[in-house]
C-alpha cells in the first residue's frame, strides 16, 4: 500500500502501516471493532473533514516512516498458537494488571474529589466497572473455551464462537466510547491532583491497549481462524 486512498479499509491501512495506529487513536477513529470500514466510511461516522483527515495521516505516515509496531509486525507472520500465546502474554496478563491498578487509583480519587467532581467520577468508576467486569469474563472465556478451539481447530460451532467474540467487543467499544465521553477523552479536570492525572492516563493506556487487541483478534487471527476452518 503506497498511497492511502479513502476506499482503503481501516483494518488493512493498520496492517500494512501500523504507524497509523497513533493517528487513528488521536482522532478517535475505531479501527478495532470496525476495522472493516473504509477510511470514508469511517469519518463519514465521526463527521470529519475526509479531505483533511486524509491529508493528515500520509503526513503522519511520512514523518513517522521509520516507526514500526513491532507487536503487529510480529504478530502477523506467527502460526495459530503463537498468535493466541501472543495476545495471552501481550493483552490479558497485562490488561489484568493494569483494571487493578485502575480500580485502585479511581477509587482513591472518588473519595478524595466527590466533593468537587462528584458527579463525572461517580460515572467514570461505574463505567469502569462494566468494563473492568466485561473484560475479565471475555478473558477468561477466550482462554478456557474459545482459543482451545482454535488451536485443535475444532470446527464444531467455531464460527459462532467468533461471533459471539466479535458481539463482544463491539460492546466493549461502546462502554470505551462511553467512558471517553463521560470523561472527556481521559481530560483530568485543572485542578486534578497527580493520582486524578496518572488514573486518566492508565485508563486511556488500557483502552488503547484493548483497542489493539481487538483489531489483532478481528482482523488477523478470526479471519485466520475463518479461512483454516473451510479447507
Amino acid at each position: 500500500m503506497n498511497e492511502i486512498k479513502l476506499d482503503d479499509r481501516l483494518n488493512d491501512i493498520v496492517k500494512k502501516l501500523p504507524q497509523s495506529i497513533d493517528y487513528f487513536n488521536k482522532k478517535d477513529i475505531d479501527y478495532c471493532c470496525h476495522g472493516d470500514d473504509s477510511l470514508k466510511i469511517a469519518t463519514e461516522k465521526r463527521k470529519l473533514n475526509q479531505d483533511k483527515i486524509l491529508s493528515e495521516l500520509k503526513e503522519f505516515i511520512k514523518e513517522n516512516k521509520s516507526i514500526k509496531n513491532l507487536s503487529i509486525d510480529e504478530f502477523k507472520d506467527k502460526n495459530t498458537k503463537d498468535k493466541i500465546s501472543h495476545i495471552e502474554s501481550y493483552h490479558h496478563d497485562i490488561e489484568r494488571e493494569m483494571l487493578e491498578d485502575i480500580d485502585k487509583l479511581l477509587s482513591k480519587i472518588l473519595l478524595v474529589h466527590y466533593k468537587n467532581h462528584g458527579y463525572e467520577l461517580k460515572e467514570t468508576y461505574t463505567i469502569f466497572l462494566q468494563i473492568k467486569g466485561h473484560l475479565k469474563a471475555h478473558l477468561a472465556k477466550e482462554e478456557k473455551i474459545t482459543f482451545p478451539k482454535f488451536e485443535n481447530l475444532d470446527c464444531e460451532n467455531i464460527l459462532s464462537h467468533i461471533y459471539d467474540l466479535e458481539k463482544e467487543h463491539e460492546d466493549m467499544g461502546d462502554l470505551i466510547g462511553n467512558l471517553k465521553k463521560v470523561t472527556k477523552n481521559f481530560t483530568p479536570p485543572k485542578d486534578a491532583c497527580n493520582t486524578y492525572k496518572c488514573a486518566f492516563s492508565k485508563l486511556k493506556e488500557l483502552t488503547e491497549d484493548i483497542y489493539l487487541h481487538i483489531f489483532k483478534e478481528n482482523s488477523i487471527l478470526f479471519k485466520e481462524i475463518r479461512r483454516e476452518s473451510l479447507i
